[in-house]
C-alpha cells in the first residue's frame, strides 16, 4: 500500500502582512490622536472654568465695569434697581475695555488676566452681570450685589483637522459662569 502525498502550491503572505501591519498602524494612530485631541479639548475646557472663576474674583474686589447704582452702563444698559430690579448685564466689550488708555480699570484687568490664561478669548466672549443681592448690612448706603462672570461663544479648533488640512473644524465649549457675592467693605459705627 503506498501513500500518495498531494503537495499544495505554497502561497507568498508576505504582501498580506504588510497590508496587516498598514491597517493596524493606522488604527492605531488614529486612536492616539484622537486621545491627544480629546485631552486638549478637556483641557480647554478646564481653562475656561479656570477663567471664570479668577475673573469673578477680580471683578468683586474692584470697583464695577460700569456705573450700576445710578447712572447706566454703555450700550443702553440701565442701573440695578433694588430690589426687584432687572441686573445690569454686559460685556467687557460693551464696557469699553481699552488697555491703551485704561490700563489699571477692571475691565482691562479681567481681559488680561483672561488672556494670560486663554489666549485666544476677546473682550466680547466675557459676560458680567451685576444682580442685588440680600446681603449687607441694613445701613449700608449701597446693595452688594451678586456678580456673575460667564464666557461666551468660545470654541476649540481640532488640532488634528488643522495638521491634516481638512476643513477647519470648530467644537465650541459649553458656556461657563461663576457667581460669588460682591465684597460689603461697608461698617457700622455703633452709637453710643
Amino acid at each position: 500500500m503506498e501513500i500518495s502525498v498531494v503537495r499544495r502550491p505554497v502561497k507568498k503572505q508576505g504582501g498580506a502582512a504588510v497590508i496587516e501591519f498598514a491597517l493596524t498602524l493606522s488604527i492605531f494612530v488614529l486612536i492616539v490622536f484622537g486621545i491627544i485631541e480629546f485631552s486638549t479639548l478637556m483641557m480647554n475646557v478646564s481653562r475656561a472654568n479656570e477663567v471664570t472663576r479668577e475673573l469673578t474674583r477680580i471683578a468683586i474686589v474692584s470697583d464695577p465695569l460700569c456705573d450700576i447704582y445710578g447712572g447706566g452702563c454703555a450700550g443702553g444698559t440701565s442701573s440695578m434697581i433694588c430690589p426687584g430690579g432687572a441686573p445690569v448685564q454686559l460685556t467687557l466689550a460693551e464696557a469699553g475695555t481699552d488697555c491703551g488708555t485704561a490700563p489699571g480699570s477692571t475691565g482691562c484687568r479681567m481681559l488680561t488676566r483672561a488672556q494670560a490664561i486663554m489666549p485666544d478669548i476677546t473682550a466680547s466672549q466675557i459676560e458680567v452681570t451685576y444682580a442685588c443681592s440680600v446681603t449687607g448690612a441694613v445701613d449700608r448706603p449701597l446693595v452688594v450685589p451678586l456678580l456673575t462672570v460667564g464666557l461666551i461663544d468660545v470654541t476649540y479648533g481640532l488640532m488634528v483637522a488643522d495638521l491634516l488640512g481638512l476643513a477647519e473644524s470648530e467644537v465650541p465649549i459649553p458656556a461657563f459662569e461663576t457667581s460669588r457675592t460682591g465684597e460689603a467693605l461697608f461698617t457700622i459705627t455703633p452709637s453710643l
